[in-house]
């Protein structure tokens, strides 16, 4: 029984430091510690029968592997809930900047506003409207048109085209802006020179 004591101390004490085969090696430490106890116990204090200092060493090598296994376990379980929780923190956070992206883009486009502008040298004619209907206009020098809210999502196209009767240098130009930043800008010249915008693509 003592040397059983000790060579299953030494298997636990061995496997102890191995993850989950260490279960293994408890169960070992666990049966010699009960071998190396009954040892000690029935070999007396006054060495009535040899074996009692290989039950005391096979004894301590159980509890040693028995306390190791513990350990290692703890440790496993421990650095495997850290991770966890890293990976949720992580994913939370994602989450939570995904719904604040997406909740500033809505309120972008909640409160948009689209200038629509076209120019030319002399008198012009402007045709703008969003997908399915279109509106003429003529202007001289400078013609604008402020679309704000949910209508500034819709798609609207601009062009401009400058006076067919009119000298051969003139200019036209057309330009949409969003929220102050320019996003499109066209020119063209001559007498049936032309210019066109468009806010496609803008909002997607």
């Amino acid at each position: 029984m003592s040397v059983t004591a000790l060579v299953l101390g030494v298997l636990g004490l061995v496997l102890s430091w191995i993850p989950i085969v260490n279960n293994v090696a408890a169960v070992l430490g666990f049966i010699g510690l009960v071998f190396g106890l009954i040892s000690i116990f029935t070999t007396g204090a006054k060495h009535k029968k040899k074996g009692r200092g290989l039950a005391i060493a096979g004894s301590i090598l159980c509890v040693i592997a028995l306390i190791v296994t513990f350990a290692i376990q703890a440790s496993a379980s421990k650095a495997l809930k850290d991770v966890a929780t890293q990976a949720g923190s992580a994913q939370s956070s994602s989450t939570a900047k995904e719904s604040s992206s997406s909740d500033s883009t809505k309120s972008t486009s909640s409160n948009a506003q689209v200038v629509l502008e076209a120019t030319a040298t002399g008198k012009g004619t402007v045709i703008w409207g969003e997908a399915g209907s279109t509106n003429t206009e003529d202007f001289n020098g400078q013609w604008s048109k402020t679309i704000s809210g949910d209508d500034a999502k819709k798609g609207y196209t601009i062009s401009v085209t400058g006076d067919f009767m009119g000298a051969s240098d003139q200019k036209v130009s057309c330009t949409v802006t969003v929220n102050g930043q320019q996003k499109s800008h066209k020119e063209g010249s001559g007498t049936s020179g032309s210019a066109m915008c468009d806010t496609y693509g803008i909002f997607n």
